[in-house]
């Protein structure tokens, strides 16, 4: 009996350690991640969520500016490129930006190239985003 405890409790710990550690290792990196794009839920007048994901403030803060022209973009072109060649991994994506009310529909774009934030100040150097919008 005394084993069977003894094993019960090794494997709890091991357990604890491991999904423990998993967690921690994921906060540390999230933290560390300064273009981690936050989810922020928005609700408007009609009780629908407008976006879901937005830029990260402390990465990209000429978002959060009010009279941004950045707000008036109607249409996102996205292409994915290569940190390191500079080549296209992903064709360019079209996204919509508002719906035919106006609401904003989608947040996460920012009209420009985003190397820097993507490849050098996160540490990733993977991917990054090369944007440019169409405008009202």
């Amino acid at each position: 009996m005394k084993f069977q405890i003894t094993l019960f409790l090794t494997v709890i710990l091991i357990i604890v350690l491991i999904f423990g550690g998993c967690i921690s290792s994921f906060d540390q990196a999230d933290l560390k991640r300064n273009d981690a794009d936050k989810k922020i839920e928005i609700i408007n007048d009609q009780g629908y969520q407008t976006c879901k994901w937005y830029p990260n403030p402390n990465s990209y803060p000429e978002y959060y500016e009010e009279d941004n022209k950045i707000h008036k973009a109607t249409v996102l072109h996205r292409v994915t490129k290569d940190c390191e060649t500079n080549e296209v991994v992903k064709e360019e994506e079209l996204i919509k930006l508002k719906n035919e009310d106006g609401t904003q529909r989608y947040c996460n774009y920012i009209c420009r190239d985003r190397y820097e934030e993507q490849c050098i100040k996160d540490g990733s150097f993977d991917k990054y985003y090369s944007e440019w919008c169409e405008y009202e």
